[in-house]
């Protein structure tokens, strides 16, 4: 650790608890043995290869987020995303890796992001897996690129109207692949659907 960067896990540990002095783990940070990574608001950024090359398996399963949605929220995931190969836009967000994600000692599958928070960031959800919905309101105005691309997130609650969905600004590939979009509890977009009204 140098100033507030992790730049490299020597440990012998698979599982690793990142010190609270520690705002930014850098590239290849934590090897590919790791296991499970514990930390939380403290880490405000997380750079594109922070758990190794994009292209390499690793060991990583679990991840234990000490802090709020809120707080997640405001990480910042460095990545390639205008795009990388023919893989398109990758962040560095762990949650490609890990299996299972805990918020706060809770297994988390259902996001409600708070009414505080604007934007839904570049990679916020990339690739988290044991999702199933996200909830968000009006407040959201943005939602950055790769925002849940790869997510098995497979339905989007909007608490806004039609006109205010339509209105938020969209990055590339920020949606997952196929998802049924509520607005206002009602199913106005299946899964199925292939319109790009929506």
């Amino acid at each position: 650790i140098i100033d507030d960067e992790l730049f490299e896990y020597t440990g012998e540990d698979t599982d690793v608890t990142i010190p609270e002095e520690v705002a930014t783990i850098d590239d290849f940070a934590i090897p590919a043995k790791v296991r499970s990574i514990r930390f939380g608001a403290h880490v405000k950024a997380i750079e594109a290869e922070a758990f190794g090359s994009l292209y390499e398996e690793t060991d990583l399963e679990t991840i234990y987020y000490d802090g709020t949605i809120e707080d997640w929220m405001n990480i910042e995931f460095g990545g390639y995303l205008s795009s990388i190969d023919d893989l398109g836009p990758v962040s560095g967000n762990p949650m490609l890796r890990a299996k299972k994600v805990y918020f706060q000692g809770k297994l988390l599958e259902d996001i409600v992001v708070p009414s505080s928070v604007k934007e839904i960031g570049a990679g916020q959800f990339q690739g988290f897996e044991q999702a199933h919905s996200i909830r968000f309101g009006p407040n959201v105005k943005k939602i950055g690129v790769a925002a849940m691309k790869w997510s098995h997130i497979e339905a989007i609650y909007f608490d806004g109207t039609v006109e205010e969905w339509r209105a938020i600004k969209r990055g590339k590939e920020c949606f997952p692949k196929m998802f049924d979009l509520y607005v206002q509890g009602q199913l106005v977009k299946p899964a199925t659907s292939s319109s790009t009204a929506w």
